[in-house]
């Protein structure tokens, strides 16, 4: 690097030396501006208060002083950059007195050319250099913190850092802002627990002592209380500085989430309140509906009867105006009806085999008795290629289909209604659609896109001609859905209308996911036979032991009951089973306990599959069952044939569909000793060219690699649980690195599986495979370092 020009002092009493130093500057490699003085007294006689880059001065105990040199340039700030002394030989003095001063260079005579000096400008110019950006970087990271901090004004977000050595807690601004003024910006984590509420204490000093321990991030809302004594509710998050295995720093933000907090409980009291107000209404208008409906079947049925006997033509009119009414106010409380299952989450779809040709026959006789009574033609119109069997809710789609046929034939005068079935699907009948149309009145445009909404129709002039909820098409629009389709129309004002849906008809899949486990069946259910299998329920539900009950004695299956926990286990101790089933939620023990107490007996009592029952399987309780030994859960409300296939599994020792869904990771084969087992891609991406990096990591891999084996192995023998897991983990970032990818899915189901008492033998076995795959790994490794 150049610089436009050096100005250099010389202070040098000795003419002799004066002459030697202008010869080596006049052959400078740099432009050079020299002033010259004998001593300081004639540096500020001759120059004022010039500044210089560089000052040459000879090192001297006497006049000028080396010390009062280095002290008048440094005091009154003259010099830029640095002081070089010239020796007569290496100084050690000096070399200590200025060793922490990048200033100050020194050279001996000999060294006095113009290549000698040149070096030591070409230094103190980089010196510079690097000065400046060092300075640049330091104004830039002030900058950056100024902002930080501005940004946390903002946001009302603080920042803080723990030191795990010494416990101390760091705080931004923002915290003691939080907290009120009386909040120390650094104070001991001891200090900051006094703030938080006596409530929440416990999970406050749990949750730092699980960072500590397990080195994780968290995200939790605290409550403290602040200076005034108020309750505020504050949201930690944190993360972990973590080097070479060893807990740095924990450091995060907080964020008084005071307001937020009370808008949800706000929210939750106003949604609480609204659902209990829905519930409240369906329930009403459920029972309102079925209260109305008894009645309406016997004013139906009698009216029925009436019409049958030799009436007047005066009193027919009239009973058939009767019936008519009362079939209006039938399909309005049927509407109603629906509508309530359907907002409640009652409604239920079913999946089976039907015959399209049966659908139509239920819907054609009542639609053409209406269209002949309106004097309308009713066609029907089916694709030959549809198969006779599908997959669905025929109920479903004749209701579909009632409902938008009829209102075809309401809202039509006179013409036609058309009903047309097509098959939609590359290969084979996938979906089918249908295609209502009619040439009635019509719906206006900007009312299209509406009319599926609930208590909806074309105009309030509809409505008293034609009567009518508003229901049905949003009932429809429902019913589409929940069989897999979607609908729309295509609407002209007094020309007509044609609505459209599709529905699925593939066979659907019993279940794909069965409580959060992959059902890999390829046993067919009905083959499978339990007779004679011992299974203890255990079950204090009546209604739930009557149903289990029955799937048993269906089976063949020898079963005894016991009511409540503590029976169980009691029965339990007696031995004879092959099976439990253990409900979870049941009095004096549950069943987490109760199996927990089975457990603990002797083999092979202690040993006997349990297939927890829980309605609550996609939360807690799984990670519950697993602690508490169980090998597999079913989640209520079960299918019979899920429950008898985890039987079959767990009795015949095949765990593949349990909850331990988890499948070992064999070696597929025995690896070749002469076959390399890793790849160096990885270190290779990260190094580049660095060859000195790739063997670096290479080494480090071969010289931990086996002390991590021989933790692992002392782990194994005592059975520690945690530093099993602990060495596992260890291992799996180097075997990743190294691209041993059968290592590291050994190390990720050792991980995952070592607290898991029942697969303890596939732990040891994964953990002995480990071991010998990671040493083969260094042996190979050592031929190549």
């Amino acid at each position: 690097m150049m610089m436009d020009e050096i100005k250099l002092l010389v202070i040098e009493n000795s003419l002799a030396n004066q002459k030697k130093i202008k010869k080596a500057l006049k052959n400078s490699f740099f432009l050079v501006n020299a002033d010259y003085a004998v001593d300081l007294s004639e540096v500020t006689e001759l120059f004022g208060q010039k500044k210089w880059d560089i000052v040459i001065t000879n090192f001297s105990h006497k006049n000028p002083n080396y010390t009062d040199v280095f002290n008048f340039f440094k005091k009154d700030k003259l010099l830029k950059t640095s002081i070089i002394f010239v020796l007569n030989k290496r100084n050690k003095e000096l070399i200590e007195k200025f060793e922490d001063e990048d200033a100050v260079e020194t050279i001996t005579n000999g060294l006095l050319t113009s290549e000698g000096i040149d070096f030591l400008i070409k230094n103190q110019i980089q010196n510079r250099l690097r000065k400046q950006n060092y300075n640049q970087k330091l104004e830039q990271l002030k900058f950056q913190e100024k902002k930080i901090e501005k940004t946390q004004r903002m946001g009302g977000v603080g920042s803080w850092e723990l030191s795990p050595g010494t416990n101390e807690i760091t705080w931004s601004e923002e915290n003691a802002k939080i907290f009120g003024d009386k909040l120390k910006r650094r104070l001991s984590f001891n200090e900051f627990q006094k703030y938080v509420l006596k409530e929440d204490l416990e999970q406050f000093i749990h949750v730092f002592n699980l960072i500590l321990e397990k080195q994780i991030g968290f995200e939790r809302t605290i409550r403290f209380k602040n200076s005034k004594n108020d309750v505020i509710h504050v949201l930690l998050r944190a993360q972990c500085e973590v080097r070479d295995n060893v807990l740095h720093s924990v450091f995060g933000i907080m964020m008084d989430v005071s307001k937020q907090k009370a808008i949800e409980r706000y929210l939750s009291e106003e949604k609480l309140s609204a659902e209990k107000l829905g519930i409240l209404k369906q329930d009403f208008l459920a029972n309102m509906s079925h209260e109305i409906r008894t009645p309406m079947n016997s004013i139906l049925g009698f009216t029925e009867i009436i019409l049958e006997n030799d009436l007047t033509p005066d009193l027919k009119t009239k009973m058939n105006k009767i019936k008519t009414s009362s079939e209006n106010l039938l399909v309005i409380i049927n509407d109603i009806l629906d509508f309530t299952k359907i907002e409640s989450g009652q409604l239920v779809v079913e999946n089976i085999e039907y015959d399209l040709k049966k659908v139509i026959d239920y819907v054609n006789p009542q639609m053409s008795k209406l269209a002949l009574e309106k004097g309308l033609k009713l066609n029907f119109k089916i694709d030959k290629n549809i198969p006779e069997k599908l997959f669905g809710d025929p109920v479903r789609l004749g209701q579909i289909l009632l409902n938008l046929v009829s209102n075809a034939v309401k809202f039509t005068e006179k013409g036609f209604v058309e009903i047309r079935v097509k098959s939609i699907g590359k290969s084979g009948v996938n979906s089918l659609q249908f295609e209502i149309q009619d040439t009635g009145i019509g719906i206006n445009n900007f009312l299209q896109h509406r009319i599926f909404d609930s208590y909806t129709q074309a105009s309030k002039s509809n409505v008293r001609e034609y009567g009518g909820t508003g229901l049905g098409l949003s009932i429809s629009k429902k019913l589409v859905h929940f069989l897999g389709g979607k609908i729309w129309l295509e609407s002209e004002l007094n020309v007509g209308s044609t609505f459209y849906f599709t529905i699925d008809v593939n066979k659907k899949e019993d279940h794909e996911f069965v409580d959060g486990n992959q059902i890999k069946n390829s046993i067919n259910t009905s083959e499978i036979k339990l007779e004679g299998v011992k299974i203890l329920l255990v079950e204090d539900n009546s209604i739930n032991r009557e149903l289990l009950i029955h799937f048993l004695n269906e089976w063949g299956v020898n079963f005894q009951v016991a009511v409540n926990g503590k029976e169980g286990v009691n029965m339990a101790e007696m031995g004879g089973f092959d099976l439990i089933l253990m409900d979870l939620s049941m009095p004096l023990i549950d069943g987490f306990e109760a199996t927990r107490q089975i457990r603990g007996f002797d083999k092979p009592i202690g040993i006997v599959p349990i297939i927890a029952m829980t309605a609550n399987a996609f939360n807690d309780d799984v990670e519950k069952c697993l602690q508490s030994g169980m090998n597999d859960y079913i989640s209520k409300p079960f299918r019979a044939e899920e429950l008898k296939f985890k039987i079959y599994n767990l009795i015949k020792g095949d765990e593949t569909n349990s909850i331990h869904k988890e499948s070992f990771v064999e070696l597929k084969s025995q690896v070749n000793q002469d076959e390399k087992i890793f790849s160096l891609d990885l270190l290779k991406e990260m190094g580049g060219d660095n060859i000195n990096f790739i063997n670096d990591m290479i080494r480090i891999y071969i010289e931990e690699s086996p002390k991590t084996i021989n933790k692992l192995k002392i782990a194994l023998d005592s059975w520690d649980v945690k530093e099993i897991k602990s060495a596992a983990h260890k291992l799996r970032s180097p075997s990743a690195m190294m691209r041993v990818s059968k290592a590291v899915e050994l190390t990720e189901f050792i991980e995952l599986n070592v607290l898991k008492n029942h697969r303890k033998t596939e732990v040891k076995s994964a953990i002995l495979k480990l071991i010998e795959l990671i040493k083969l790994v260094v042996e190979q490794a050592k031929e190549i370092s």
